[in-house]
């Protein structure tokens, strides 16, 4: 017998020892292998205390499914000591959300602990998760349990991590539990943390800082949410029992009072049908296609790491109608997307992955930000043209000097013979100082047409009643522009007078805001009432009467700038106080030769322009290939300086 290897008896044995010696014992396997079971028995044996972190939030061993928690062993029953919600029950997709969860509720003093990890051991986020768990929770030795065979690269890297591994068989009578029988389970634990009495309290998600995934307007119903207090802890986990207007009537425990709320978990966890489900709808997962992929590549690319920078596809902040996304992996080309939510629009930052994105997206951009025209910036220039073939629209590109010459070369590159009038077609907008020079340009046109120029003012290239952008130009050697977006007019609406006044929300407040936005005070606007008639109101009174200004989201793009002091002193006026700011971090101290020769950032000048400018959250982007190894080696450089850092799941376990 492989010494590691241990009789179901012998591993009780031996955990109930490791217990009593105050360890943390990592329990690896498939749902229905018996972790718990074994958990419990060795718990109540070892005569000492011992905390238990349940961290699968499909299938708890306690508390409420959508959540993780901890408990102590009293009186042969675990009692629930903290909670903190996920909101979702799939921990493959939400692994990063999971690992900080866990760190959460890491107990504040030394305990003898088990940690129940999910029940998915195979794969490549089966071994991040379970890797990542052990780290944090800090275990010496792990249990394998498995009731056919143990997964080898599982037992592989928990040794490699410095942990004392040994696989266990499974009791022969384990199964994994059948999908009613999970449900029922799910159902019945839900309805013990609601309690016999739970509570209706109404929430505005307007007013809340929110994580995750945000439905849109009137898909709310029947979402799970967690329920955040004052300094972000879990209150609980709720049900949206009715949507009225901007608020949300919630059924929650009956301990939870609506004031206390002061944010939201939303993410992939509801009731279809009155049974507790992960939600798959179009809203929150689209479908994937499939791909027919060749039986024999014709060649095959060298292995490069596939890390991504995800925001999810929420606003940052609250209330905000721009949620971004980052197009590409952390090596690849930059480019970012801003959609404006509710209105069909997106912003394109940079052209260096437009492969990679949706053509209905391409239709939907308005207007494209470029830095520069290095090859890596700019290069997806001809992917954009090729999806844009037949729409009539004008984009607008901003960018630095010479821009537009670049785009005349690349469009009219191609013979244009049969597109007629529907031809892509560009209004080209350089920065000169204060100028800004424009130009339009159509495939199957020769040539540039100039549209003149104009003045600007405190930088603002684009400004528009609900969207202001500013840019700055900074040095790489050649001209770059760094830019900031901002909703420079937001407001909240008043629900209660809504339905006080017998109003049904609806597509007439998204009017309202943007003339008010407008300063059309005069206009009229039609109010859509419950009994299914409409009412005229004027734009002014209409908007005192339901609007409460307040301050939008301001999201900053820089990248490819020199370290020196007079880019720096730019960077950090533009990305003052921003939300979101996303900067390059191309290299890592020891490379700071390099990093002067090719006039870019070292990762500790990302973190202190982001200190200095008060930024509530860095995006740290556009890595040198030669960190491909080890990223996180940018990362920690940045932590030394500035912690409040976006960090990709697959580098969170590494630091």
């Amino acid at each position: 017998m492989n010494p590691s290897h241990l009789p179901l008896t012998q591993a009780h044995t031996l955990l109930m020892q490791w217990l009593a010696d105050g360890e943390h014992v990592l329990l690896v396997g498939e749902s229905g292998s018996g972790k718990s079971t074994l958990a419990r028995g060795a718990a109540q044996a070892c005569g000492q205390p011992v905390i238990y972190l349940c961290a699968d939030p499909g299938r708890p061993a306690f508390g409420p499914p959508g959540a993780l928690s901890r408990a102590r062993l009293e009186h042969e029953r675990w009692e629930v000591q903290a909670l903190e919600g996920l909101a979702t029950m799939d921990c493959a997709r939400f692994r990063a959300p999971l690992l900080a969860a866990i760190a959460k509720l890491m107990p504040p003093h030394s305990h003898a602990m088990v940690v129940d990890t999910p029940g998915i051991i195979r794969g490549g986020g089966a071994l991040e998760l379970l890797t990542g768990l052990a780290a944090i929770t800090r275990c010496t030795r792990a249990l394998v349990l498995g009731t056919k065979d143990h997964p080898q690269d599982v037992v592989s890297a928990l040794r490699a991590l410095g942990l004392d591994v040994h696989t266990v068989s499974a009791h022969p009578e384990a199964r994994r539990p059948s999908e009613t029988r999970r449900q029922e389970a799910r159902q019945l634990a839900f309805k013990a943390h609601l309690g016999e009495q739970p509570r209706i309290i109404t929430l505005s998600p307007e007013r809340m800082l929110s994580v995750g995934e945000l439905p849109e307007q009137d898909h709310w119903t029947d979402r799970v949410v967690a329920l955040l207090g004052e300094r972000g802890e879990s209150l609980g986990l709720g049900r949206v029992v009715r949507e009225v207007g901007s608020e949300l009537h919630v059924e929650a425990p009956s301990g939870v009072r609506a004031d206390q709320v002061r944010g939201l978990v939303v993410r992939d966890m509801g009731f279809q049908e009155g049974r507790l489900r992960t939600l798959r709808d179009e809203a929150l997962t689209p479908a994937p296609r499939a791909v027919a992929k060749p039986a024999k590549p014709a060649y095959t690319q060298r292995a490069k790491p596939d890390i991504r920078i995800d925001l999810g596809s929420a606003p940052i902040k609250r209330g905000s109608s721009l949620k971004m996304k980052m197009v590409g992996g952390l090596f690849e080309d930059p480019m970012m997307v801003l959609r404006l939510d509710h209105r069909q629009r997106c912003l394109f930052f940079d052209l260096g992955e437009v492969r990679q994105i949706p053509t209905r997206i391409v239709h939907q951009t308005s207007d494209i930000f470029i830095t520069h025209a290095h090859l890596d910036h700019f290069g997806d220039f001809p992917w954009l043209l090729r999806r844009m073939a037949g729409v009539m629209g004008s984009v607008r590109i901003f960018g630095p000097p010479e821009l537009a010459l670049r785009v005349e070369h690349m469009v009219h590159a191609f013979t244009w013979d049969r597109v007629e009038d529907r031809g892509p077609r560009f209004e080209v907008n350089e920065l000169h100082g204060e100028l800004l020079k424009r130009w339009h340009i159509q495939a199957g046109i020769e040539g540039k047409r100039s549209l003149g120029e104009h003045r600007i003012r405190e930088d603002i290239i684009l400004d528009e009643p609900r969207l202001r952008v500013r840019a700055v130009q900074v040095d790489h050697g050649c001209p770059v522009l760094a830019y900031a977006v901002e909703e420079p007019n937001k407001f909240d609406v008043r629900g209660n007078i809504i339905r006080e006044r017998g109003w049904a929300a609806g597509h007439w407040l998204g009017e309202l805001k943007t003339r008010a936005a407008r300063g059309e005070g005069e206009s009229m606007v039609r109010v859509a009432c419950m009994d299914g008639s409409e009412q005229a109101h004027k734009v002014r009174a209409l908007a005192e009467l339901l609007l409460m200004p307040r301050t939008g989201q301001k999201i900053v793009y820089a990248t490819d700038f020199a370290g020196h002091r007079e880019n720096r002193d730019k960077i950090i006026a533009l990305a003052q106080g921003a939300d979101v700011m996303v900067c390059e971090a191309s290299f890592s101290e020891e490379d700071r030769e390099q990093a002067e020769r090719t006039g870019h950032l070292c990762a500790r000048d990302c973190a202190e322009i982001a200190l200095a400018a008060q930024v509530k959250l860095l995006v740290p982007f556009h890595l040198s290939v030669r960190y491909e190894e080890d990223p996180a080696l940018i990362y920690r450089q940045i932590l030394e300086r500035f912690q409040s850092v976006h960090i990709p799941a697959e580098i969170q376990s590494q630091l």
